[in-house]
């Protein structure tokens, strides 16, 4: 054929090709991004279509994971859209989709599974022509149909299909998996790009009249081919493959393409491994009119009939070949040389057409293999045979293994890679010049190590040959040195290793070979060290000589030599301050292993020990302590003289000689040098002492040096002219502000106030004061009531304290009645006291309401109506009303109110219930418009305001008038009008049939453009670019349909007007914007809502939690108030597409009412919000006579837990986190000293009588035995009054037994109560000593709270003893009841017997004391502790004193019940004492810290009083009858609380 034959062919070619792409494309509608549906189902579950037909311009979402199952035809007419899920349908029941007339068919991102099962129809059956279907994102697997079957899977007529990155794989074709067919004027057009066909059998596609164009893609392991072309209806088909990969394809013909009077145009792709079992490995070109373009595309290893070969070419076909310079294609390892066609023709040329053709003929690329060059490195010393110098790419290289003498060959590193023997050069790895590099390892032999009796080290190394020896750690045997490694014993042989374990040699023997440790013996010197010890007063004489030690060789150690003044030598130590180990000349070995090394002994000295006496010379007993030579003394306790200061021990009597000890019993000597056994003496001095006199802080006088044991006279209020307002003055006593008297005025009392030398002791007035009684005040329903006040009677008092308050109500004052509705007292009014509690109760007001009304509009939520005060100052709400067309300016107060207030404005808040109203400006808008030449329009002005009517006429003819794109019609007259609601735009066109215009709607928006042109019917305009506004809406495009919402034209695009105007509206997507949750820092959590702009929703239900606290809403901010309630209906919370918000919960702490109860009654209460910190501003210190606020507890009696102390300060650990609407908490009361000191006083003037008495009866120095006697006769004569009392008490011989060992026992109690009260006044001392000492120094809190906790063990101890001791007693105390109830009628006649009784026991008075000491013994376990608990003892003397001693002639029964009375007060305090120890340890630590003088005062007096405490028991049980000794055991069997 000439080349302009075949030119002509070509251009003939391309016209008929374009025709039919014309007719094609003329009738394809809109892509399938613009078929975005107008309506919009939601498939959320598994479900079945049978028989159905699918909605038209409808999009149908399937969820991920849903599986939509075909049954029958479903019918697809209109323009369809799916997305997601899965597709399937069975055999049985055939579903397909049946496609319709120029309808779009789009599936996005479907999956059709066809399960692997035979089916006998297609899924997509397209029946009609003019049909798009688009597959974008797509997956079809496994679906298979039958063999001989006339369907594909996908069936198109007539129509088009895009594939885009979609996967079709797993798949078989009965004729074709997509089959093609057409009537004779129409064409298949199927465009692939960027898909997957893999894996499938049977052609793929299959059929005539096909256009098909591959952009790009993978099309692999396709058993059939890829593509059948032929001809039908006298057109062929056309093929263009632009790019993609086409691999290990197959089929009889054609690996790829099987073409039959069709064109096949390549323009490029990759070409490999494709084959034909007969003909064409990748392109089978037969019959006439089929023709192959190849333009580009890389070809490689494709294969017919097992021959390479790329293309076939038959009978009256042709193949054009025109490869151009930039399309040459390259392979790694070859060089391109063309193409060869079957006759050996070679075409090599670029930018030059070559025509192939000619039966049985066809195309093979050539592709030359090159060679690369073989370079070898690390050859030294070694030999190769043979060593080939090149490696040719497509050919294996075999490298054999060189040899070195002495060496291993590791491997050959091929271009610096890992070594490899016995390479093969791979016959595609290698596209450079190839570097061989030969590795070695020099051999290594195995040394083993004998290490003659040695340890350590390892048991062999590897010596590498003509390489050092590797290091080693040398062998250790404890006394030898290591000499080296031989190959011999003992040294002989070569030498390997040193002495240090380095190479001594190169390794030079080339076989496996043992070597031996030389080893030499250590010896080593003991020295003996004298050791002197640490402060030794003398120095240590004499010599001991060191002395020389083999190891292993046993030896005897030097015998000592030194010698040391007041110690003993006990042997030696291996250290200076170790114990004995070895004794003097003690055979050894082996003390140390280091040669010529030292090691060293000490002597070991003990320091002899001696005992130190002392007198007392009439002071208490002071136990004997050990001393030790060159040591310091052990402190002593201190002994006890009443009157007299201890001045420290000496070694001669009355401070003579030498002092050993000082006054605080520590020791005077720094050491014990004396070289034997030592007693010291004890050095008094008495005392004298001050007293003054004091009314609170203010000094009145003073009485200076009293001496222990002188009688004073203490005077009154009135001598001294003493007077308090409100107080009765009632004595004297140590402390200040006491309301009871110590001590009684113009009463003797002897000097006994104090013991210690120069000692002031402060004694003040006590007043006591008239009776107190408390304001109570109750809010009333309100909170914030003010603390109790307590107020004396008749005493005026000013209110105004605090003031309650009560939401949405105004306080005015107090009344006495609850009810009350008008105040008796103003809030700041004065009250004056009344003769019994009072409680006043709030009165409240209710605020007037204020109410905001938006007047038309609307708020964005609801907003609260508030109670302010009458006559407050409000400000005003930051409010944001919103009305449609109108600015909001402000409030005012009524509809017609004329002063407009704004937000943070302030007005006066009227007594009357107030609304403000929104106050409304209407908004002006601009009016533009557009008019074509030749029109005028007339009465339209610039702008209107919201809602006003725009009234014009427009002159020049017929006319089209538009605002903002809608038609308006003129009235009867002539003229135009709209309602002006925003910015308008007004459009004046033609109206004469022949002029057209292009009108925007905004459709709801505004700032539609304005097209002033004039077309013509059937031209084309082009759409505006600008886009108009919507709060809270996307703009998508323009569309003809008012109600549409898919946009058909976009900005820029071309539109075709007909015979009318074409009106485009605007078409708009709600916004969507998502709502967020926070917490604030609460428990729990809450997804995130997606809402709609301009569609109501509803706020999620709070599902956060906080303890202590109450959800109240939602704010906008995070310190903000609620704006939305819970689950609230909502809208348009945001504008911006794809916008956040979050809500902040707001919260409202719970609020705990607290009520405080100091005697079972609420005496105060106050508020706190949860987490707050607990505060006691406000709060009063409740007061109770005898007693100290101890704190306020959950429980009575200082149960649960403790809130506030007795200072009123909170102690609460943390922030108020209890979650309780109401709280009760208990005052706790802690006895004070006031009953204890006024005790201690009357105990002195107890013992002063006794002793007067005891002296008495030992100047009459009466008959024992007559005392007996007379005593005797004195219980029988009343033993008739004893009967009469009941027969539970002890009988007269009972009582007289007792009287009998009481007499007995009396003296030898005396001395030894004297020596335990003496002891114990030590020990009280001492704790005292130590408390005072820490006081003084102001020692930290931790030595304070153990002074006090030692002094409140003390005070337990003792009480523990007393208590049973009492025990003890109370197992008597019905014979003593009874015994006292007898000798109720016969007093008088026992008193007298008992006088005589007395006048004759004095001569075994002593003898007594002592059997009574002894009876008391059998009856407790521990009198030392009941001696020191003197806290209690002095209560138990209390009694005594006022029932036994001052009230001889009262009446006998009222002083009974009066000590019950007393014995129930007591005992009650004991039990509330024991409970609340360590709560008084508190107050206790307080109480010392503020008066340690007083009570140093105190135990002075504690310990005059202590010693004459058991003769006041002993006295008591002698006279028995005279002293109302029954009362005084009665007292005794109660339990005594400290």
């Amino acid at each position: 054929m000439s080349i302009r034959k075949r030119t002509l062919y070509v251009v003939l070619v391309v016209v008929i090709a374009a025709c039919f792409t014309g007719m094609f494309f003329s009738f394809q509608p809109k892509p399938a991004a613009a078929w975005t549906g107008t309506k919009l189902i939601t498939i959320s579950s598994d479900t079945t279509w049978d028989n159905i037909r699918l909605e038209p311009d409808t999009t149908y979402e399937i969820k991920s994971g849903v599986t939509v199952t075909l049954v029958g035809k479903i019918v697809v007419r209109g323009n369809i859209t799916i997305t997601g899920g899965t597709i399937r349908t069975t055999p049985e029941a055939q579903g397909h989709f049946d496609t319709g007339y120029e309808f779009t068919f789009t599936l996005n991102g479907v999956t059709i599974d066809g399960e692997g099962k035979e089916y006998s129809r297609s899924i997509i059956d397209n029946g009609v022509p003019k049909t798009i279907i688009n597959l974008n994102n797509c997956i079809i697997k496994d679906y298979k149909i039958k063999k001989n079957c006339a369907d594909g899977i996908i069936e198109l007529f007539g129509s088009a299909l895009n594939i885009t990155n979609s996967t079709i794989t797993g798949c078989t074709g009965g004729v074709g998996m997509i089959r093609t067919d057409a009537g004779a004027d129409s064409v298949n057009k199927i465009k692939i790009t960027s898909s997957n066909i893999t894996d499938n059998k049977k052609v793929v596609f299959s059929g005539g009249s096909m256009d098909i164009t591959i952009d790009g893609g993978t099309f692999e392991n396709n058993d059939g081919g890829l593509i059948y072309a032929w001809r039908q209806y006298n057109t062929g088909s056309v093929v263009t493959i632009n790019g993609g990969t086409f691999k290990n394809n197959s089929a009889k013909n054609g690996g790829v393409i099987s073409s039959s009077g069709s064109t096949v145009t390549i323009n490029g792709g990759n070409f490999e491994n494709n084959s034909a079992t007969d003909k064409g490995g990748v392109i089978y070109n037969s019959t006439a009119e089929s023709r192959v373009y190849l333009y580009g595309g890389y070809f490689a290893d494709n294969t017919a009939n097992g021959s390479p070969n790329d293309i076939y070419n038959g009978a009256d076909a042709a193949i054009d070949l025109n490869i151009g310079s930039a399309n040459v294609p390259a392979r790694t390892g070859y060089t391109y040389g063309g193409w060869k066609d079957n006759n050996g023709n070679i075409y090599n040329k670029t930018n030059r057409l070559y025509s192939v053709s000619g039966a049985n003929n066809g195309l093979t690329v050539i592709w030359n293999a090159n060679s690369y060059t073989i370079d070898y490195s690390g050859m030294e010393g070694a030999t190769l045979s043979p060593m080939p110098t090149a490696h040719f790419y497509g050919t294996n290289t075999a490298i054999a293994d060189p040899v070195k003498t002495g060496y291993t060959f590791n491997g050959w590193k091929v271009n610096g890679g890992a070594a490899v023997k016995n390479l093969t050069l791979g016959a595609t790895d290698y596209t450079n010049v190839i570097s061989l590099q030969a590795t070695w390892t020099a051999n290594k032999y195995t040394v083993t190590f004998d290490k003659q009796n040695g340890t350590g080290d390892s048991t062999s190394a590897a010596a590498t040959f003509n390489g050092a020896m590797p290091a080693i750690t040398v062998p250790t045997r404890p006394g030898y040195t290591f000499g080296g490694y031989y190959t011999a014993k003992n040294g002989g042989g070569t030498q390997y290793y040193t002495s240090s374990g380095a190479s001594a040699r190169n390794w030079n023997i080339t076989a496996n070979t043992t070597l031996y440790a030389k080893w030499t013996a250590n010896t080593y010197t003991i020295i003996y060290n004298s050791n002197k010890p640490r402060g030794a007063s003398s120095e240590i004489t004499g010599l001991t000589a060191s002395s020389t030690h083999t190891y292993d060789v046993a030896g005897t150690l030097t015998a000592n030599g030194y010698s040391l003044v007041g110690r003993t030598f006990k042997g030696w130590s291996t250290s200076a301050n170790g114990s004995v180990l070895y004794g003097d000349e003690d055979t050894v070995k082996n003390l140390t292993s280091t040669a010529n090394g030292t090691y060293n002994l000490y002597a070991v000295w003990q320091a002899n020990k001696y005992t130190v006496t002392f007198g007392t010379a009439g002071g208490s007993n002071v136990s004997p302590v050990e001393a030790t030579f060159d040591s310091g003394l052990p402190t002593v306790s201190l002994p006890m003289r009443a009157g007299y200061v201890f001045g420290g021990f000496y070694t001669a009597e009355n401070g003579g000689g030498t002092q050993y000890y000082k006054a605080d019993g520590t020791p005077e000597m720094d050491k014990y040098t004396v070289d034997g056994n030592l007693t010291l003496f004890a050095k008094w001095t008495p005392v004298s002492y001050t007293i003054a006199f004091y009314d609170g802080d203010t000094f009145i006088k003073k009485t200076e040096n009293v001496v222990y044991g002188a009688e004073i006279t203490l005077p009154s209020a009135e001598a001294l002219g003493l007077t308090r307002k409100n107080y009765n003055f009632v004595g004297w006593n140590l402390y200040s502000d006491q309301t009871w008297a110590m001590y009684k005025a113009d009463t003797v009392y002897t000097g006994g106030f104090a013991e210690e030398n120069g000692k002031t002791v402060i004694l003040r007035a006590a007043w006591e004061e008239k009776n107190v009684y408390p304001i109570y005040f109750d809010a009333n329903g309100g909170m914030g009531a003010p603390a109790t006040a307590l107020a004396h009677e008749d005493e005026t008092v000013l209110l105004g304290a605090g003031v309650p308050v009560r939401q949405n109500h105004t306080f005015v004052g107090w009344a006495t009645d609850a009810s009350a509705e008008r105040a008796e007292y103003l809030p700041d009014g004065e009250f004056t006291m009344r003769n019994s509690p009072v409680t006043l109760y709030a009165v409240w007001k209710h605020n007037p309401s204020l109410t905001y009304n938006a007047n038309g509009g609307l708020f964005n939520s609801a907003v609260a109506v508030t109670y302010p005060a009458a006559g407050a100052e409000v400000t005003v709400a930051d409010l944001s009303p919103q009305l449609e067309g109108h600015e909001f300016t402000g409030w005012k107060i009524g509809e017609d109110g004329t002063v407009t207030y704004c937000a943070g404005e302030m007005f006066t808040m009227p007594d009357t219930d107030t609304v403000l109203y929104a106050v409304w400006q209407k908004r002006t808008y601009p009016v533009t418009a557009t008019v074509a030449d030749g029109y005028s329009v007339v009465g339209l002005n610039d702008s209107y305001k919201f809602g006003d009517v725009a009234i014009f006429t427009v002159t020049g003819g017929n006319v089209k008038v538009y605002a903002d794109g809608e038609l308006l019609t003129a009235s009867e007259t002539g003229k135009y009008s709209f309602i002006v609601d925003g910015a308008t735009a007004v459009l004046v066109v033609a109206g004469d049939g022949s002029h057209f215009s292009v009108v925007y709607n905004a459709n709801g928006g505004s700032g539609a453009p304005v097209d002033a042109n004039i077309y013509q019917a059937n031209t084309s305009a082009t759409v505006s670019s600008d886009s108009p506004l919507r709060p809270g809406y996307t703009f998508l495009g323009w569309t003809k349909k008012k109600t549409s919402s898919a946009a058909e034209f976009g900005g820029g695009e071309t539109v075709t007007l007909e015979d009318k105007d074409l009106v485009l509206y605007a078409v708009w997507k709600a916004n969507t914007y998502t709502v967020k949750y926070n917490s604030l820092g609460a428990f729990g959590s809450m997804a995130a809502d997606t809402f709609t702009f301009d569609e109501e929703s509803v706020l999620k239900k709070n599902a956060f939690t906080k303890e202590g606290h109450t959800f109240t809403g939602w704010a906008l901010n995070a310190n903000g108030n609620a704006t939305y309630s819970d689950c609230e209906t909502v809208l348009n919370l945001c504008s911006e597409d794809g916008g956040e918000i979050t809500l902040y919960a707001v919260w409202k702490a719970t609020v705990t009412k607290i009520e405080l109860i100091w005697d079972e009654t609420v005496r105060d209460s106050f508020a706190i919000n949860y987490g707050d910190a607990l505060s006691s501003t406000g709060r009063v210190t409740p007061v109770k006579d005898g007693y100290t606020f101890g704190g306020y507890y959950t429980e009575r009696e200082g149960g649960g837990e403790q809130i506030f102390d007795g200072n009123l300060n909170a102690v609460y650990a943390n922030n108020w986190d209890k979650n309780e609407e109401k709280i009760t908490l208990y005052a706790y009361w802690v006895p004070n000293s006031e009953t204890l000191t006024a005790q201690i006083q009357e105990l002195k003037n107890a013992n002063a009588a006794l002793t007067s008495g005891i002296d008495a009866l030992k100047s009459e120095n009466l008959s024992m035995s007559g005392s007996i006697t007379a005593l005797s006769a004195s219980l029988e004569t009343a033993q008739n009054t004893i009967d009469s009392l009941g027969d539970t008490y002890a009988t007269d011989g009972e009582l007289a037994a007792a009287v009998a060992a009481l007499e007995k026992k009396i003296e030898e109690a005396k001395s030894e109560l004297n020596a335990k009260i003496n002891e114990v006044q030590t020990n009280l001392e001492n704790a005292v000593s130590t408390l005072n000492t820490s006081i003084a120094a102001k020692a930290d809190s931790t030595a304070l709270s153990q002074a006090i906790e030692d002094l409140t063990n003390a005070y337990e101890a003792a009480d523990a003893v007393i208590n049973s001791s009492i025990t003890a007693l109370q197992s008597k105390d019905g014979e003593l009841e009874e015994s006292i109830a007898k000798l109720k009628t016969s007093s008088e006649k026992a008193d007298s017997d008992l006088k005589a009784a007395v006048d004759k026991v004095q001569t075994n008075l002593d003898k007594a004391v002592s059997d009574l000491t002894k009876t008391i013994g059998d009856n407790k376990s521990d009198i030392e502790g009941k001696l020191s608990a003197v806290k209690e003892a002095y209560e138990a003397a209390d009694a005594v004193i006022n029932g036994n001693l001052t009230m001889l002639n009262v009446n006998f029964a009222s002083e009974v019940s009066r000590l019950e009375k007393t014995y129930k007060e007591a005992d009650d305090a004991l039990a509330e004492a024991i409970k609340k120890v360590q709560a008084n340890l508190d107050a206790a630590k307080k109480q010392l810290e503020n008066k340690d003088n007083e009570l140093a005062t105190e135990i002075k007096i504690l310990q005059d009083t202590t010693k004459n405490l058991m003769i006041v028991l002993i006295v008591i049980g002698v006279v028995l009858l005279s002293l109302g000794v029954s009362v005084a055991v009665l007292f005794l069997k109660r339990k005594v609380k400290p």
